[in-house]
């Protein structure tokens, strides 16, 4: 036995960087064969070493920033108390070790965390994987095209996208669905009847950018010519958008975790 500490778990992160790299440069050396000359094969030594250490340092950094919010969000799905909430989620994952959805859902969630444009993604990404862990849900459009849209947002995009999502809530459901709209300052508006509505209190500078990241996923679709106030009467414009009543609640689960849902 040793008496040198364990590493931490940034660590071992940077560890199994550096690991990947290294394996990587190495089928890449084997690759070059007998007759790449040693100007070559120097190159590849030299800075494959300057690589490895900067990988496995950018890998850390990152998995630093985000693991933490992302565990703060996650965690609770599995119970109030955090030390109640730690052990069952030990004990799912031990019983789960095999399971295939578990484990892929587990797996996308991680992925999205590293990948994603900006940290302060990372507590929604988290809060979704334990919905879908919690529950042992199968990734489905839902998770992978709500992870890719919070992977695509760039700082400041998702105080937008709650903005969008608390609004539509906010919105009769009696349609089934919200009919959204962009006015020319920028402010969400959702309709409550034919030309009528309410807006959100606060203009949103990525509004247009929202709704197409929301449109690319199939979260969103047109919306009904009826209930455009501010389109010129389009229901393909850049500039509205229909969600469904169920999609925008399961958003709001996500994206504004302890918040009450507002009633329409």
């Amino acid at each position: 036995m040793t008496d040198k500490p364990l590493p931490s778990l940034p660590e071992l992160v940077e560890l199994s960087a550096r690991t990947a790299f290294t394996g990587a440069s190495l089928v890449a050396a084997h690759q070059l064969g007998p007759e790449a000359n040693d100007t070559a094969l120097t190159l590849l030594a030299v800075y494959g070493t300057m690589m490895n250490t900067i990988f496995g340092r950018a890998v850390r950094w990152t998995f630093t920033e985000r693991f933490g919010p992302f565990m703060d969000r996650f965690l609770p799905h599995y119970g109030k108390d955090p030390a109640e909430a730690q052990a069952k989620f030990e004990e799912a994952a031990k019983a789960n070790e095999n399971n295939p959805t578990f484990n892929d859902t587990v797996f996308r969630s991680f992925r999205n965390m590293m990948d994603a444009t900006d940290a302060s993604v990372a507590p929604a990404l988290g809060s979704l994987c334990g919905v879908y862990t919690s529950q042992n849900k199968r990734p489905d459009w839902f998770f992978r095209g709500l992870g890719r849209v919070l992977c695509e947002l760039e700082p400041g995009e998702i105080e937008d996208l709650q903005t969008l999502t608390h609004l539509a809530c906010s919105a009769p459901g009696d349609r089934g669905y919200a009919a959204l709209e962009i006015d020319a300052h920028r402010h969400f508006w959702a309709a409550t009847g034919a030309g009528q509505g309410i807006q959100a209190s606060k203009s949103s500078p990525h509004a247009f950018r929202v709704l197409a990241l929301l449109k690319r996923e199939q979260l969103g679709s047109n919306t009904d010519p009826g209930m455009i106030r501010y389109g010129g009467g389009s229901p393909n414009s850049d500039t509205t958008m229909a969600i469904t009543s169920a999609t925008v609640r399961r958003m709001f689960e996500i994206l504004l975790p302890g918040t009450a849902l507002p009633t329409p």
